[in-house]
């Protein structure tokens, strides 16, 4: 019994393990199959086994003691014993014949005995494993159908969930093309196209059989760390293609690739200084664009450059990988800006055309324009009681250039108006706006009214373009007068000085004029 019940252990193994492989199997027929062959197998080797060792029993003497061992059998009391241990001995006279000759005896109707019982032993052993190796595969083909059952439910929820993740937290969906490979059908492998481009996806549920051929709704989910969208087709409540079984539950989903998107990037720019931007052409200055952030902190050839055009925009750069995470910092700045050193950061999202706007502070004068007033006769200081001081002129800005007084008045109303009054000296300008001077003992601010221009520092400037000044308050013993002066403020040569152009109306005998090119 002892090797019965040590063959049916290795079978009890193997049954376990045809258990796993049915829990692993993908189809319910291939783990049946194996739960046969082994059980057969099982079968025929405690089969053979057993019958083996019943031939080695009938065939020799000597083996009756091993085979009754075996066999738990025994093989009587007394002379058979002896007969057994005599026959392990060297007999010596004709007691030891006898005792021979009758242990003899007993080991041939031992034998008989052992060998009968042997085979008895051998057909319930494999009658037992017929038995077993039956109920085996029942109990295998009944994992393997709940295992089926199980896998096929989880991957209909599987599928559920990742359609409904999908619909709720898409980028962007659309119509796809959905074609099932026949040529590769155990792969489950499938053409599909979207807006023109095809892409090879795959089964997300294997369990579940491939839809027909399509269109279906996919879903596009922006993957930061990749770059790309991940699809997933919604073809759940699909027909079922041809070639599969339908098994009521619905369709696997397709996806397993992503669509590696590009952007569009245009860069516009103007004045930071709306009042002047018409004077001030932002065309020319160039930009560059950078993927590292390092370059663009060092000026390094810049991976694209963008140029500013006359409408204040650049061309549009296409195919660009997009990221939150580019970098634009201006390489030339154009006539009558600075150079703006800043390095702007800027989103350029997928299947868009992104823009980014960025402004520059105009060039400005911090001296303008020094206005003095003389008398009639030339003459600058004719006393304490014909002083030049208090005299009031304002002046009138305008955002271009204009030759003529007239052409300025044209034009419309000035940009921007101010009042500035003389001191002591006979002396006015905007550089003066913040400042007092003391006439009478009394402190008095040459800004009258109105607001001047300023950097981006605060300080008192004059942009580019026309003034007209004209005096609307005399000084104390002075008639008032109507002329009308004008001048330009121009870019010189170098693009950070200035140029003062007068009229050839712009001195007389009660003014003057006077202006110093500078260096912002």
């Amino acid at each position: 019994m002892v090797g019965v019940f040590k063959k049916r252990g290795n079978f009890a193994a193997r049954i376990v393990a045809a258990a796993l492989a049915a829990v692993l199997c993908i189809s319910s027929v291939p783990c049946a199959a194996f739960a046969q062959v082994v059980s057969d197998a099982d079968v025929q080797s405690a089969s053979g086994t057993a019958s083996q060792e019943a031939r080695v029993v009938e065939e020799t003497g000597e083996d009756v003691g091993s085979a009754g061992a075996v066999f738990d059998v025994g093989v009587g009391e007394g002379a058979g014993t002896a007969g057994i241990g005599a026959a392990g001995a060297e007999p010596s006279g004709e007691a030891a014949t006898g005792v021979a000759s009758g242990g003899a005896d007993e080991c041939d109707a031992g034998a008989g005995v052992s060998a009968g019982n042997a085979s008895a032993f051998a057909a319930s052993a494999e009658h037992q494993l017929l038995s077993s190796a039956s109920a085996g595969a029942s109990e295998i083909q009944g994992f393997a159908a709940q295992a089926l059952e199980a896998r096929t439910n989880a991957a209909v929820q599987c599928r559920d969930d990742r359609i409904a993740l999908a619909s709720a937290n898409y980028d962007y969906s659309g119509w796809a093309h959905c074609w099932f490979r026949n040529d590769r059908p155990t792969d489950y492998v499938f053409t599909v196209e979207i807006d023109g481009v095809s892409y090879e996806a795959y089964c997300l549920d294997p369990a579940l059989p491939a839809p027909a051929n399509g269109w279906y709704t996919f879903y596009a989910t922006w993957d930061d760390d990749e770059k790309a969208y991940d699809i997933v087709l919604d073809t759940k409540d699909a027909e079922v293609h041809w070639s599969q079984v339908d098994i009521g539950l619905g369709c696997q989903s397709v996806g397993g690739f992503r669509i590696y998107a590009k952007g569009n990037f245009t860069l516009t720019k103007s004045s930071s200084n709306l009042e002047v931007s018409g004077i001030y052409n932002v065309a020319g200055a160039v930009y560059g664009l950078y993927w590292y952030y390092a370059d663009a902190q060092a000026k390094n050839e810049p991976d694209y450059r963008l140029v500013i055009g006359d409408d204040g925009s650049s061309d549009t750069l296409t195919g660009l990988t997009p990221d939150e995470r580019w970098y634009v910092r201006e390489l030339e700045a154009p006539t009558g800006f600075t150079l703006d050193p800043t390095i702007y950061t800027v989103p350029i999202r997928p299947n868009q055309d992104n823009s980014y706007h960025v402004t520059d502070e105009p060039i400005m004068d911090p001296n303008g324009v020094l206005l003095k007033k003389v008398t009639a006769d030339g003459q600058e200081y004719l006393g304490e009681h014909l002083s030049l001081a208090m005299a009031e002129y304002q002046f009138d800005y305008y955002a271009g250039y204009y030759d003529t007084v007239e052409q300025a008045c044209a034009s419309g109303a000035p940009t921007r108006s101010w009042v500035l009054r003389t001191d002591e000296e006979g002396y006015t300008g905007v550089r003066f706006a913040d400042r007092v001077f003391e006439h009478g003992n009394v402190d008095y601010p040459y800004l009258v009214s109105g607001t001047v221009f300023r950097s981006p520092s605060g300080k008192p400037s004059m942009p580019f373009g026309t003034l007209v000044v004209y005096e609307v308050d005399p000084p104390f013993g002075y008639e008032l007068s109507h002329k009308r002066f004008i001048g330009r403020l121009m870019p010189s040569d170098n693009q950070f000085g200035f140029e003062w152009s007068l009229g050839s109306d712009f001195i007389d005998g009660n003014v003057a004029f006077d202006k110093e090119s500078v260096d912002a």
